[in-house]
């Protein structure tokens, strides 16, 4: 009977400490795509979790914005894995879903992006100002297009370079259509400096290079984001007039007035008066009657030079 009592209490006590073993939901989670990409061809993952990651399996799926889910490549075994993304999926430029499905939808999660591989438009009404020696503003025109994001400036003193990022001095954004300016003071005011800007897109894509640099500018890989221009691996160089010279100021927004000289002051004595009158052919009677306002200007004159004296 003790020992029946011990054994009891036994199991009781280990009943304490031995908890109910819980199953885990299957959760998976997939790669996350940026808002754009600039490629057709790039690798999606998912990572993936339940109570037998042995026994998981998953199936990616895809669909253009305005489509429906079809499966693509094989079913895959494991609480992890990649597939490869291809111009079989992405065909057009458009918005694509992608989701990946374990043991049979038990679990699912989704990512999206954008395909955009085409260029876009470049700056307008490009043209460059020197404001001073050693200091220039740029005016021109952002493109139209509603995914522009960036414009690179690039500048050499020499008329023939490379628009790569040894030659980077600034970027700027702005809303299309938009008119801008853009001050730069230079390293060396007895230079003359040569500028190209290009347009980036928000996938990354670059537009063609719009320059006043009298050489050839060739581009370059934007950094950090593979490029395609949309007019080929070199753009044309557009020569634009020779800049003009505003000011002796740094200060752009000062405008200089050229005033004319002034006039000389001449004075002319009654003799040259009456010369210059009788030159202009206006006859006896004027000249009469300047002498005798002479006359009396002397008179007056002798009268108070006289009662100063006095």
């Amino acid at each position: 009977m003790a020992l029946s009592s011990l054994s009891i209490s036994l199991l009781f006590g280990l009943s304490l400490f031995v908890q109910p073993v819980l199953a885990i939901a299957p959760q998976v989670s997939i790669s996350e795509l940026g808002e754009y990409v600039n490629t057709n061809s790039f690798e999606l993952s998912y990572s993936a979790l339940s109570d037998d990651p042995g026994a998981i399996t998953a199936q990616f799926y895809f669909r253009k914005e305005s489509g429906s889910y079809l499966a693509f490549a094989p079913i895959i075994n494991g609480a992890s894995g990649q597939v490869e993304v291809t111009s079989s999926q992405l065909n057009d430029q458009d918005k694509y879903f992608f989701k990946v499905e374990i043991n049979g939808g038990a679990g699912a999660d989704e990512t999206s992006t954008i395909y955009d591989s085409g260029g876009p438009g470049s700056v307008q009404n490009y043209w460059k100002e020197k404001v001073a020696p050693g200091f220039y503003k740029l005016h021109w025109k952002n493109p139209s297009d509603s995914d522009s994001h960036r414009v690179f400036i690039y500048r050499s003193d020499q008329t023939s370079f490379e628009a790569d990022g040894a030659h980077k001095v600034g970027e700027v954004g702005g809303t299309p259509n938009a008119e801008m300016t853009w001050d730069n003071s230079t390293p060396d005011s007895q230079k003359e400096y040569y500028y190209a800007l290009r347009v980036i897109d928000k996938a990354g894509n670059s537009s063609g290079l719009v320059t006043d640099a009298p050489g050839t500018v060739t581009t370059s890989s934007v950094l950090g984001a593979a490029t395609q221009a949309n007019v080929g691996s070199t753009s044309e160089v557009s020569q634009l007039p020779k800049e003009e010279v505003k000011s002796d100021s740094t200060d752009s927004s000062t405008e200089t007035t050229t005033l004319s000289p002034e006039p000389t002051r001449r004075v002319l004595i009654p003799t040259q008066v009456l010369e210059k009158i009788a030159g202009d052919g206006k006859g006896g009677l004027i000249a009469a009657i300047i002498g005798v306002v002479l006359l009396l200007a002397s008179g007056y004159y002798f009268l108070f030079r006289r009662k100063d004296n006095s």
